[in-house]
């Protein structure tokens, strides 16, 4: 606990790790293939989503965008709820009057445009979050981060909000058997940026696949390897030969919740470094 986000001078060796991630294809339901990303400029940063871009073009356009009554993620560029620069992406969930919650598939997400992840990939995930004011943080399970599948079922690894924490979870959709895991990573606060470093080895081997978690810059979880990896082994969709998963970030939350919800994301980076992916301090 406390350390410093470490930068590591191994993974600088990003030739090998770019190629093998450009040689994959994109997600399990977009027409076409995800594109290649687009030179950074930044050695080691493979992807940003910081909504510079004024609109939504450095992410996919998927059915998740929006479903069961959620509004479309917008574009918002109002300084009290940007984190860097002009633009920052509001992601909203809408109260319902009757108690009753939306529907099962109330969701609100965004797929960044990178290739899949496949088994021995390892990356880091930068990115920051605002829970707005009267987020319902006590409530049910919200997943607003998901390292996920293909195809159906509970993701491996994911960023969730419950019970008033940010908490690591995953394993429960497994397709052979279930091995859910829930680690709290901190209080889930409202009207405060939080500023995330994720390190990801994807593998369905449990002694290969490896999560560490920093938060504000400090390391929140140790490496930690799920029992039942982090990535869900071949054939999950019946379609795949080899594993492989993506990102989604956005708003997914159980149906019974019916107050309304809204995060904030700013600043999404994926690369082969930490040093790539963390916001500066300040």
């Amino acid at each position: 606990m406390g350390r410093r986000v470490p930068g590591r001078s191994a993974l600088a060796a990003s030739a090998v790790v770019l190629a093998a991630l450009l040689a994959s294809c994109g997600t399990e339901t977009p027409d076409e293939p995800a594109p290649a990303p687009a030179p950074t400029g930044i050695p080691d940063l493979l992807w940003t989503g910081d909504a510079e871009t004024g609109d939504l073009s450095q992410f996919q356009d998927t059915p998740w965008n929006v479903a069961g009554g959620a509004t479309p993620p917008e574009i918002v560029s109002d300084g009290a709820v940007v984190r860097d620069g002009r633009y920052a992406v509001k992601i909203t969930i809408p109260g319902v009057s009757n108690g009753e919650g939306i529907t099962s598939d109330s969701r609100n997400e965004l797929v960044p445009s990178i290739p899949d992840f496949k088994e021995g990939d390892e990356y880091y995930f930068g990115f920051s979050t605002l829970l707005a004011e009267g987020f319902p943080v006590q409530d049910e399970w919200q997943v607003i981060t998901q390292w996920k599948n293909e195809g159906e079922g509970s993701p491996p690894v994911e960023l969730s909000v419950q019970e008033g924490r940010f908490d690591l979870s995953g394993g429960s959709g497994h397709p052979e058997e279930a091995e859910p895991f829930r680690l709290t990573l901190g209080p889930a606060v409202t009207g405060t940026w939080i500023d995330w470093v994720f390190r990801i080895r994807f593998s369905p081997d449990p002694a290969q696949g490896e999560v560490e978690v920093w938060q504000n810059g400090q390391l929140v979880l140790p490496t930690f390897r799920p029992a039942s990896g982090t990535m869900y082994p071949p054939g999950n969709d019946g379609s795949r030969d080899v594993p492989s998963s993506y990102l989604k970030t956005g708003y997914y939350r159980a149906a019974e919740i019916s107050a309304p919800g809204t995060v904030y994301f700013d600043d999404w980076r994926v690369g082969t470094t930490a040093d790539a992916v963390t916001r500066p301090a300040g």
